[in-house]
C-alpha cells in the first residue's frame, strides 16, 4: 500500500523533474507546450513494469529507449527514468543512467526493497503531477 503522505511530499521535486527531464516542454512564456501523450502511458505503465519483470529488469528496458539526439518530439521511455532519478536525488544516481548502475550494484535485497518503493512512489508522483499538464492526444 502506498502511502499518499510520501508521494505528496514528492510532487515539488517531481514537476521540477518532468521539466528538466524534457517530458514538459515550457514555451517562452513559461507556458507548457502540450505533453506528448505517450509520456502519459509510459510513466503510468511503469508501475505495472515493475510489478511484471523486476525493479531492475524494467529500469533497463526502459532506459534502453534513448531519444535519438536532438529529436525532441520523439517520445523515449529512458526520460522516465530520467524523470524518477531528478525526483528522488539519490547520491550517485542523478540521471538515468546512474540510477541504472546504482540499482544494478545494489545487491543487499533489504535495500534493494526500499530503493524499489522509493522509486516506485516517485513514479506515482509523476504519474499524477503529468496530468496537471495539457496533454498532446493521437488523432487516430
Amino acid at each position: 500500500m502506498r502511502n499518499p503522505r510520501i508521494i505528496e511530499a514528492l510532487y515539488s521535486a517531481a514537476n521540477i523533474a518532468l521539466v528538466r527531464s524534457g517530458i514538459v516542454v515550457l514555451m517562452e512564456n513559461n507556458e507548457p507546450k502540450p505533453v506528448i501523450g505517450e509520456y502519459e502511458g509510459y510513466i503510468a505503465g511503469f508501475g505495472a513494469t515493475v510489478i511484471n519483470m523486476g525493479i531492475k529488469p524494467a529500469i533497463a528496458a526502459y532506459c534502453g529507449n534513448a531519444p535519438d539526439p536532438g529529436e525532441i518530439n520523439t517520445p523515449s521511455r529512458k526520460k522516465v527514468i530520467e524523470a524518477i532519478a531528478i525526483t528522488l536525488n539519490l547520491t550517485g544516481a542523478k540521471d538515468a543512467e546512474g540510477l541504472l548502475k546504482y540499482v544494478i550494484n545494489h545487491d543487499d535485497h533489504s535495500g534493494l526493497r526500499k530503493i524499489k518503493e522509493n522509486i516506485v512512489n516517485a513514479s506515482v508522483a509523476l504519474k499524477i503531477l503529468v496530468r496537471t499538464y495539457p496533454i498532446a492526444k493521437d488523432k487516430d
